[in-house]
């Protein structure tokens, strides 16, 4: 049998298909056709372990196996040395993207009422939303404009729903814009559409407007307001302090609303931010004392738009990061297991991100991993159109306005750019024979853009960290799938292979 200690195995030649451990378990990851398997057989464990042996000691263990095991094995190291030798159908190249699939009309919009904000953190990646410039605010008039250009995507009934985002800096610094869009959108909800729309309004959490959050108690469903709240005090007032330095505490401010918030009922969640030592599991439990019911974990990795340097993902501390992040993936499975547990939205969304990307070869959403420009789309609060917010304070990349809607000059130029330079899952050779392409796609592509003024390979310390996210994940969907049957059943993307 194989031994507890964690590893990766390459089974072909570059390390595309996988089998690996995570805590003693064994796992087989096809990263080319996206098959996931967490049910391996004594003798397939033993026939992966014999690859990382030198050839004349595999052989004799393949032989054996073979005698031990018979036709079924047999055909499993048929398998593995057609992998080896490169001759296996699964290692065919993949089909170009050739087009965008929702072609000007995309499923989630990332609004920018205000470019300003009232907290100085020390990690915005947008710096307040300005991009280090003067701030600046969406107009009613815009508001209007912006509201008009969505309602049009939602009548054309191309979408089940559709997602907008209320983003900044801090949109509640400006309420009229705030209300006027989210007036206008639950407003659609309520005609009877053939599309849903999702609306979640992300604020920091230091402003209560009441007018506005009853807006989204009316359809709980489909609407959420997201508080950032970085767990401990110390933590959040070092890391998030009011701009005006005389004001005090907005950990204070923030934890206030929120209960003022859950006494009102108002739909929210709580968004945070964990920085080294990446206290994963400590932020949850300090979470879970707070009256929410749904929140969201992240860990911090510094990276400012504009500043042309792409972040250190652990070049330094990794260790810390890969073991407290498998403890929280561990303390997540059996915190399940509590009377109605706090939903964790990085966690439960897990296993329907997963096979999105790895449901279809060539389908929709899954070539170039991300939906920029395509299914996805941002819109700054002058009311220009962009292909993601990572691409705010890009002039070269504006596709267009809410007024008068896309310019396909440009759509087409851009989409042209994108298709033909930005596929690195299919043309990089440090990415086609990555495990991890179908879940990464190469990178952050406004990252690299911003860092080198061109489409490049992705970061190598940025690639380690993705390549053990994805092990970890895929980890997390198994223990949920074998331990909390009943709750996975539940949740989507729970077909994943």
């Amino acid at each position: 049998m194989a031994s507890c200690e964690d590893v990766t195995i390459p089974v072909d030649g570059n390390g595309l298909v996988i089998y690996f451990r995570v805590r003693g378990k064994g796992f087989f990851f096809n990263g080319q056709t996206g098959f996931f398997a967490d049910g391996i057989t004594e003798y397939a464990e033993q026939a992966f372990e014999a690859l990382a042996k030198p050839g004349r000691e595999r052989k004799k263990i393949f032989q054996s196996l073979k005698v031990r095991y018979g036709a079924e094995c047999e055909s499993l190291l048929q398998n593995i040395e057609l992998l080896q030798s490169g001759n296996h159908p699964d290692l065919a190249p993949e089909s170009r993207q050739e087009r965008f699939y929702s072609r000007m009309r995309p499923r989630a919009i990332s609004v920018y009422l205000s470019q300003g904000c009232n907290l100085a953190c020390s990690y915005c990646f947008n710096q307040g939303g300005s991009l280090g410039e003067k701030p600046s605010f969406m107009s009613a008039d815009t508001a209007r404009l912006t509201l008009d250009f969505i309602t049009g995507i939602v009548k054309s009934g191309a979408h089940e729903s559709m997602s907008v985002f209320l983003f900044g800096g801090e949109p509640l610094l400006n309420p009229q814009a705030v209300y006027l869009l989210s007036r206008g959108l639950h407003d659609l909800n309520h005609d009877g559409l053939e599309t849903r729309v999702r609306l979640i309004l992300s604020t920091n959490g230091t402003i209560y407007n009441q007018e506005i959050f009853d807006i989204f108690t009316e359809c709980p469903e489909d609407s959420r307001v997201a508080v950032s709240l970085d767990a401990f005090k110390e933590t959040h007032d070092r890391n998030r302090p009011f701009a005006d330095k005389t004001k005090g505490s907005s950990y204070d401010l923030v934890t206030g609303n929120l209960k003022r918030m859950a006494k009102n009922n108002i739909p929210c969640s709580v968004s945070c931010m964990v920085p080294y030592p990446y206290d994963f599991v400590g932020a949850a439990k300090a979470l879970h004392r707070l009256p929410v019911e749904t929140l969201e974990i992240k860990q911090l990795n510094h990276y400012i738009l504009g500043k042309r340097t792409l972040p250190e993902v652990f070049r330094k501390n990794f260790e810390s990061w890969h073991e407290r992040y498998l403890d929280y993936t561990d303390y997540y499975v059996e915190y399940m297991s509590e009377k109605s547990p706090v939903k964790h939205l990085d966690r439960l969304n897990l296993p329907g991100s997963y096979a999105s990307r790895l449901a279809k070869k060539n389908g929709p959403g899954v070539t170039l991993a991300c939906r920029i420009g395509d299914a996805s789309l941002a819109v700054d609060a002058a009311g220009r159109l962009l292909p993601c917010d990572a691409f705010l304070g890009c002039p070269e990349f504006y596709l267009g306005d809410v007024k008068n809607g896309f310019n396909a000059a440009k759509y087409t130029e851009f989409e042209n750019w994108i298709l033909s330079r930005g596929q690195h899952r299919i043309d990089n050779e440090h990415c086609r024979t990555c495990f991890a392409k179908r879940l990464c796609g190469g990178g952050c592509y406004a990252e690299m853009y911003n860092n080198t003024g061109s489409l490049q390979t992705p970061n190598p310390d940025a690639c380690g960290y993705i390549r053990e996210t994805v092990k970890i994940n895929l980890y997390f969907i198994s223990q949920m799938r074998k331990l909390q049957p009943e709750i996975f059943s539940n949740m989507p993307g729970k077909a994943i292979a």
